[in-house]
């Protein structure tokens, strides 16, 4: 079985426009960034609770430090590189997510997955069930 580090998607938006989903790679720390910067004010708050204008580099660092275990960061592109993959791995997806975030909130309810919110003082934390752990079947 291929690992969460390999991800790798082909997906096509409702524009038509195509689109890879795959695990970040250490080279993609400068398009990460890019692309943060890009990001209208309201947008930076829904995602990093705080306003701010770029990514420290301590927040670049967790590119290169993710386990792909425990943690795992996906990027979507409009690139098409390298070749298909499909995993089953992942048991589960986690995200803190504000509560005024209903754009958020709506995508983990109308994904169709099993979804676990509980509210904690001024964050949801919203758990999607994707499968089994490797380690149950």
């Amino acid at each position: 079985m291929t690992g969460a580090r390999d991800f790798f998607a082909r997906e096509t938006l409702r524009n038509g426009t195509e689109v890879v989903v795959r695990a970040v790679r250490p080279d993609d720390r400068e398009r990460v960034a890019r692309a943060f910067a890009g990001l209208d004010r309201e947008s930076v708050y829904t995602r990093y609770f705080s306003y701010k204008s770029e990514l420290s580099a301590a927040e670049l660092g967790q590119i290169d430090a993710m386990d792909f275990v425990r943690d795992v960061m996906l990027v979507v592109t409009a690139e098409v590189a390298g070749a298909e993959q499909v995993i089953n791995g992942i048991a589960r997806f986690e995200a803190d997510v504000l509560p005024q975030n209903k754009a958020m909130l709506a995508v983990s309810r109308k994904s169709g997955l099993p979804v676990r919110e509980q509210r904690d003082g001024g964050v949801v934390h919203v758990e999607l069930v994707l499968g089994e752990p490797p380690a149950a079947r």
